[in-house]
Formats: C-alpha cells, sequence, structure tokens
C-alpha cells in the first residue's frame, strides 16, 4: 500500500491541461478518415483561384476605366487571400488546438476538484482510494485505461482519456516508487 498526499499547484493544472489536450487531440487524429487529408486543401486551393480570378479581373476593369469595379474585385481578392489562408489545414489546427485550450483552461478554473486543498491517494493491491475536500471514491484498478510518466510526474488515464491521478514521484521515497511501479504494472504503459 502507497499513501501519496498532494496539492495541485499551478505546475500541476498545467500538466493536467496539457495531458487532457494531447488526448483530445490524439482522438481527433483518429477520427479523421484518410481520405479527408486531400479534401482538406481543396476549400484554400479553390479560395486561392478565386483570388487570382479576382486580381486578374480587377486589373481588366481597371484598363477599360471602371475603377469601382476594379476597386470592387481587388477588395474580393483580398477577401479570397485571406480565406484561403485561414483555411489552410496547418492554420485550422493551430486556431482549433488554442480554441480546445482556451475551453479547457476555462473548465478547470471552474471545477470544484481544482482548489488548493490537499488531495490524498491510496494505492493498493485492489485499486486506488481518492480522498479530498469534496468527495471519498474508490477505483478498481480495472477502471483505469493506462498509466504513463511525463518528466517526474506519474499518471493514471481513465476511459474517457481524462488524467485523475497524478503523482509527484520526487515526494515518494524509493520504497514507495518501487511498489506504486509494481501496482501500475497491470496496466498497460502509454507511451508519449
Amino acid at each position: 500500500m502507497v499513501r501519496y498526499t498532494s496539492e495541485r499547484g499551478p505546475e500541476e493544472q498545467a500538466l493536467l491541461q496539457e495531458l487532457a489536450l494531447q488526448e483530445v487531440l490524439a482522438n481527433r487524429k483518429k477520427s479523421r478518415r484518410k481520405g479527408s487529408t486531400a479534401l482538406r486543401w481543396v476549400l484554400p486551393v479553390l479560395c486561392a483561384g478565386v483570388a487570382v480570378f479576382c486580381l486578374w479581373y480587377g486589373q481588366r476593369m481597371r484598363s477599360f476605366g471602371r475603377d469601382q469595379m476594379s476597386t470592387a474585385f481587388f477588395a474580393f481578392c483580398v477577401v479570397y487571400v485571406v480565406l484561403a489562408v485561414w483555411t489552410l489545414p496547418p492554420v485550422r489546427d493551430a486556431l482549433t488546438k488554442a480554441g480546445t485550450r482556451i475551453a479547457m483552461r476555462r473548465q478547470l478554473r471552474s471545477s470544484p476538484m481544482t482548489d488548493d486543498g490537499p488531495i490524498e491517494y491510496c494505492f493498493t493491491e485492489t485499486g486506488v482510494e481518492t480522498v479530498s475536500a469534496h468527495s471519498r471514491t474508490t477505483n478498481d484498478w480495472s477502471v483505469y485505461r493506462c498509466w504513463g510518466e511525463t518528466g517526474q510526474y506519474l499518471y493514471l488515464r481513465m476511459p474517457t482519456g481524462g488524467v485523475s491521478v497524478l503523482v509527484d514521484r520526487a515526494r515518494l521515497s524509493p520504497e514507495q516508487e518501487a511498489e506504486l511501479l509494481g501496482l501500475l504494472a497491470a496496466l498497460p504503459k502509454e507511451e508519449m
């Protein structure tokens, strides 16, 4: 049996957020179909084509002395260039990642489990008991999908992808760490 008490500070909060974000992005990549990669480039190429046409047609209108029409087509050209850049897959992925990160940060701030109160974990052969100011839960090892390590931290991942247990290895004695790793051996290890 290993007992561990933790207070989730800013470093732990940031790590939990990063681990959850990695899971969301990994699931999003898995859900994309193989043929959709080519389709993701259709809209930017189409927008770039329309922008080139607007630029060419605007020049043509200017040569005929229709400056107002020319200006309108140049404005359309700028709009379509912006659309082409905005719909590029790398730009779209970066915007999606930023939006997901902001939403997760808001969710973590509003969660009662993010209070500064201590959380105590008790790791046994049957599972993990978690005690905080808000709850007391006992989960069998079968509840957890996998475990992993990042830097000096060990974590347990739930089937939904969230990380529910975060352990700082630096705060464990060598005997506790060995015992905990022995208990975690029953679960698959997540490779990052």
